[in-house]
C-alpha cells in the first residue's frame, strides 16, 4: 500500500464529507430560524443557543469520525494526509454553506438585507451622519457578496 493517499481520492472523499457536514450545518440553521418564531420567550431565546451548541458538537464528532474512517481505510496514511483531507472537507463544506446563505439572501428571503439595513437605520439614525447613511445605502446592494465571503471564511476557519 502507498505511504500516502492520492490527492484525487482525498478530493473525492472530502467533497462527499463536506456535503454531509454542510447539510448538517444548514439543517441546524434552518431549525434555529424556525425556533425563533416560537411564541414563548424562554424557548425562542434558549433553543437557538442549544441548537448552536448541538451543531458544533455534531460537526466536531462527524469531522473526527470521517478522519478516523480515512485512517482506518488507509492505515499507512500519515498526519499530513489527514490534515490535507480535513482542509479539503472544510473548504467543500464552507463553500456549500456560504452558497446556501447566498441563496437564502437572494432567493428565499430577498427582503432580509433591506430589513436589516432599515432596522439599523431606525436604531442609529440619530447617531449617524448623512455620509454614514449614504454609505449604508451603497453597502446594501453589495451585502450578499460580503455575506458570502465572510461566511466562507468563517466556516472554513471553524
Amino acid at each position: 500500500m502507498d505511504k500516502s493517499v492520492s490527492s484525487r481520492e482525498l478530493w473525492n472523499k472530502a467533497s462527499a464529507t463536506g456535503l454531509i457536514l454542510a447539510l448538517v450545518t444548514i439543517a441546524f440553521g434552518v431549525l434555529g430560524g424556525l425556533t425563533s418564531k416560537v411564541g414563548s420567550a424562554i424557548v425562542s431565546n434558549a433553543l437557538p443557543i442549544l441548537l448552536g451548541l448541538a451543531k458544533i458538537i455534531v460537526c466536531i464528532v462527524l469531522f473526527r469520525y470521517f478522519l478516523v474512517k480515512l485512517k482506518e481505510a488507509h492505515p499507512d496514511a500519515v498526519k499530513q494526509d489527514l490534515m490535507h483531507y480535513g482542509l479539503r472537507i472544510a473548504l467543500c463544506s464552507s463553500i456549500l454553506v456560504a452558497g446556501y446563505n447566498l441563496l437564502d439572501i437572494l432567493v428565499i428571503n430577498p427582503d432580509q438585507v433591506s430589513q436589516a439595513v432599515e432596522s439599523f437605520r431606525t436604531a442609529y439614525s440619530q447617531f449617524a451622519d448623512s455620509n454614514t447613511l449614504n454609505a449604508l445605502d451603497a453597502l446594501e446592494g453589495k451585502m450578499p457578496v460580503y455575506v458570502f465571503f465572510v461566511t466562507l471564511v468563517y466556516c472554513f476557519v471553524w
